[in-house]
């Protein structure tokens, strides 16, 4: 990412330097929508997704070539992890237990599922730099702020096995729901999800057409002067996450306790800690400005 941003910086301050009699183009209001497929990168599990947002902003021309880009939206994104199978495991201390309290906690789920919706606020600030000097297209790059504003997860499974290995006396432990150790057939499990606020990387590129303004000196004044120009933005983008909204809350998608242990603590895989989930969007914006 750091090449691309030194090479979009050197090219806009070289369009500032080399511009010198240039007329610096109109501020514009716009309104936009976008619509984008999510891909995500993690260890044992497949993530993918999309989302949509609608939004309204203003552009700000710095020069001829060089413009900051500052809009509010509205965001509304699915993602889904699996169907796969997928298992976890980790010591605890069951202290309740007769023979021995150290036991590997093992839970393994067949055909798990997961299906994360989110609602929030977008709001892009995006360094955009128009070439050639008639802005036919444009590159921008910038950030984007996500507030969340709601979210919600459910989690399903075929069947949920947890079963303890003891470390003592070597033996494996079934069917002892008391002590945490038991099969669920159709598993789910439903809650809201919890969130923080995120941030993306954002490249943008596209075309532009300037639709201009009316310049008929046939028309009389009061028109001319309430005539606005337009211009039309097509774009594709790529964002990458690098502050995830959805807040890491335990160390596991199920969570052994010590002191309760015929009550597991569920959980959603996106908001556990033992695993990362690297997200990218590939999407497809159009604007509409006025100047």
């Amino acid at each position: 990412m750091k090449p691309i941003a030194c090479v979009l910086l050197f090219i806009s301050l070289s369009g500032l330097c080399g511009k010198i009699s240039a007329k610096k183009p109109d501020n514009e209001i716009f309104i936009g929508t976008a619509g984008w497929y999510s891909l995500g990168i993690a260890k044992d599990i497949d993530f993918k997704g999309f989302g949509g947002d609608v939004k309204i902003g203003y552009n700000f021309f710095l020069s001829d070539p060089l413009s900051l880009s500052v809009g509010l939206g509205v965001a509304h994104c699915f993602s889904s992890i699996g169907p796969t199978a997928y298992s976890i495991s980790y010591p605890i201390q069951n202290i309740g237990y007769l023979n021995d309290s150290r036991f590997i906690f093992n839970a393994d789920y067949k055909n798990y599922k997961e299906t994360d919706k989110i609602n929030y606020l977008n709001i892009p600030v995006m360094l955009n730099f128009y070439f050639p000097y008639n802005m036919k297209y444009y590159a921008s790059l910038g950030l984007k702020l996500n507030i969340p504003l709601s979210g919600n997860y459910e989690a399903s499974a075929d069947i949920l096995e947890t079963h303890g290995y003891s470390t003592f006396i070597g033996n494996e432990h079934y069917n002892e729901q008391e002590y945490g150790f038991y099969q669920q057939k159709g598993y789910i499990y439903s809650d809201n999800d919890v969130l923080k606020t995120g941030a993306m990387f954002s490249l943008a590129l596209g075309k532009v057409w300037d639709l201009g303004k009316n310049d008929d000196k046939y028309a009389c004044d009061w028109h001319k002067k309430r005539i606005i120009g337009h211009r039309i933005y097509l774009g594709i983008f790529c964002d990458y996450t690098f502050i995830d909204m959805q807040k890491k809350t335990s160390e596991n998608v199920i969570n052994y306790q010590t002191y309760n242990p015929s009550q597991l603590v569920y959980n959603s895989l996106a908001n556990a800690n033992s695993i990362n989930i690297v997200r990218f969007n590939f999407g497809l914006s159009l604007n509409i400005a006025f100047y």
